[in-house]
C-alpha cells in the first residue's frame, strides 16, 4: 500500500503482503467478493469512518471543537514572570516543551499559583534509547519535564511513567513507572501505583490516536475538580479524532484544542 504525502485516501495496488481483511476486520465491508476487490474498499473505510463520524458528531447539541491558537486560550490573562521561569526552566532540563512548542504558556494557565499544585503525572519521559518509537535521540534526556514542573511546583509530588524500562528512575518527590500506552492492562499496576485526585495528567508518549485514548480514558477519572488532562502533539491529520472526542465527552469535562507552535494540544478540564 503506497500513501504519498499529498494522497489523503490512498489506493490498494497489491504491493503488500499483509492481508488487509484479517488486519483490519472492524473495516471490512460485511459481504462476498474476491479480495482484489475488497481490500482498496476496506482501505477507503479506514481513512473515511473518522471523518464521517465527524459529521454526524457535528449535529449533536456540543458540536465539534474548533481549533484555536494556543494565545486565545490565555483569554486575555497577563502573562507573569512565572511562565517565563517555566519556560527557563524545560529548557534547562532539556524539555523542548518551552522553547520548541511554547507549551509553557497553556501551562502556565493551567496550573495558575504553583504553590497550590499537590499532584502531576506524565507519560513519556523523553527517551534517549534509539531502538524505542517517538525517541528524543541519543542527545535526549529522560525525565527533563518532569524536573521542570518539580522545581516550578514547590509542593507537588511528580509521577511519570514510559514503555522503557531503561530509564525509569526515582528522585527527590519524583516516581517513574512503565506503562504500555498500547496494552489497557498495564494501566493497571499503574494506577495502584499512582493514586487519583491530580491537578494535571500529560501524555507526551507514543503520539499514537489508540495511545492517547487509552491515556485519556486512564486520566479522566483521575484528575480532582478543577484538574486538567493534556495529550500533545498531535498532529493536523489526526484532528477529527480530537475534534469528535470533544463532541461526545459528558459536560463535566471542559475541553480545547489549541494550535501551539509545531503541533496541537487537545486539553480537558474537570468542571465538576
Amino acid at each position: 500500500m503506497k500513501n504519498s504525502q499529498h494522497n489523503h485516501n490512498p489506493v490498494y495496488d497489491g504491493s503488500t503482503s499483509l492481508n488487509i481483511l484479517e488486519t483490519f476486520p472492524a473495516f471490512v465491508a460485511n459481504g462476498w467478493g474476491l479480495y482484489s476487490d475488497r481490500a482498496p474498499l476496506t482501505v477507503k473505510s479506514i481513512n473515511q469512518t473518522i471523518p464521517a463520524l465527524e459529521r454526524l458528531a457535528s449535529c449533536n447539541e456540543r458540536g465539534l471543537l474548533n481549533i484555536k491558537p494556543i494565545d486565545a486560550f490565555l483569554n486575555g490573562i497577563q502573562l507573569s514572570d512565572s511562565s517565563e521561569r517555566l519556560r527557563r526552566l524545560f529548557s534547562a532540563y532539556g524539555s523542548d516543551k518551552g522553547a520548541t512548542h511554547n507549551y509553557h504558556l497553556a501551562y502556565d494557565r493551567i496550573i495558575g499559583n504553583p504553590e497550590h499544585i499537590s499532584k502531576i503525572f506524565e507519560i513519556g519521559l523523553g527517551t534517549n534509547n534509539v531502538d524505542i518509537v517517538s525517541t528524543m535521540g541519543s542527545g535526549g534526556s529522560p525525565g527533563a519535564s518532569l524536573r521542570a514542573f518539580r522545581d516550578y511546583c514547590p509542593s507537588a509530588q511528580i509521577f511519570g511513567a514510559d514503555f522503557d524500562k531503561r530509564i525509569l528512575f526515582v528522585e527527590d518527590r519524583i516516581e517513574t513507572f512503565f506503562v504500555d500506552q498500547t496494552e489497557i492492562e498495564t494501566f493497571m499496576p499503574l494506577s495502584q501505583a499512582v493514586g487519583a485526585d491530580f491537578d494535571l495528567m500529560i501524555d507526551d508518549g507514543l503520539h499514537a490516536p489508540n495511545a492517547n485514548l487509552n491515556s485519556l480514558d486512564f486520566f479522566l477519572p483521575r484528575i480532582k475538580v478543577g484538574g486538567w488532562a493534556v495529550i500533545e502533539d498531535i498532529a493536523l491529520p489526526s484532528v477529527a479524532i480530537w475534534k469528535l472526542v470533544g463532541s461526545i465527552l459528558p459536560n463535566r469535562f471542559d475541553c480545547h484544542l489549541l494550535q501551539a507552535a509545531h503541533s496541537l494540544l487537545f486539553l480537558v478540564n474537570r468542571l465538576e
